[in-house]
């Protein structure tokens, strides 16, 4: 790893990585956005091949990993979506290919969404889609004044290796390391925090006329047997979003990035050489 760091962003301290390419000219910056319960773990496997080729940044999200909790700060898809455009902003980067996981799909599409101009491609792995907001009761809920409690009971009764199983469609890859690195930060104390915020401000997942105006060049990545998003989701978003592309690969769930993250940097980089005639590079 060529760089770990901190930088504030919407006046929250917010950690990411860089990693440096391997060549000295660099064609494209992937920046990878983690799902719910995740962080920048998550995709340790799929970094030392694409930074063959091109510059890597992973960052936790608000609320999330290595970043602030416990912080002023509205848990919207759209409000996550102006956090990454303002990281983007704040380092300079240029050529950016969003990659994001689960709940990270939907923050990458809304980014594009609303900031067309500054993204050249798009890359949902397993991505929460047609997913509707809570139900009202839930939201006010959590605004009663023991629904931290409700949450901290929630979060200790549900180990987390017991949630990781049901990912994966091979859960015997998983392991301590892995097991520490998803839970910790949920076990912090500002992480109820989180939950209670994407439980009374998270919108719906984007909707079928929003996902017809993002035009960008997208590739969906999908495991045959994710239990969690259903391959029928990516088809769906493959009618959906106009200039997209879906692969499904078979033996994977949910964590198709932990699975088989040879097979899913084998395809961003197949797609990227099949379409990138088209991107316009800075």
């Amino acid at each position: 790893m060529d760089f770990t760091g901190r930088i504030k962003i919407m006046g929250i301290q917010v950690y990411y990585e860089y990693h440096r390419s391997n060549t000295s000219s660099p064609r494209y910056t992937f920046l990878l956005i983690h799902g719910f319960l995740a962080n920048t773990f998550s995709f340790r496997k799929l970094v030392p091949n694409l930074m063959e080729q091109d510059d890597v940044y992973a960052i936790d999200l608000i609320g999330f990993g290595k970043s602030e909790k416990a912080c002023p700060f509205r848990y919207s898809y759209e409000n996550y979506g102006a956090m990454i455009t303002q990281f983007i902003t704040e380092l300079g980067l240029k050529n950016v290919i969003l990659v994001g996981h689960s709940m990270g799909g939907q923050i990458v599409l809304q980014t594009a969404l609303r900031n067309s101009d500054m993204i050249t491609a798009l890359v949902l792995v397993s991505s929460s889609g047609y997913l509707q907001k809570a139900h009202w009761l839930a939201i006010v809920a959590s605004h009663l004044p023991f629904a931290s409690l409700g949450v901290t009971w929630w979060m200790k009764r549900y180990r987390v290796k017991d949630i990781l199983k049901k990912t994966f469609y091979n859960d015997k890859l998983i392991d301590d390391q892995m097991i520490r690195a998803y839970s910790d930060p949920i076990l912090e104390k500002g992480f109820c925090d989180t939950l209670l915020g994407l439980l009374r401000h998270r919108e719906g997942d984007m909707s079928p006329e929003d996902l017809r105006r993002v035009h960008h060049d997208c590739l969906l990545i999908w495991g045959e047997e994710d239990e969690i998003v259903p391959l029928r989701k990516g088809v769906r978003l493959r009618q959906d979003l106009a200039n997209s592309t879906l692969i499904s690969l078979p033996e994977a769930g949910h964590q198709v990035i932990e699975e088989k993250p040879t097979e899913v940097t084998t395809s961003i980089q197949s797609w990227i050489e099949k379409h990138s005639h088209r991107w316009n590079k800075v």
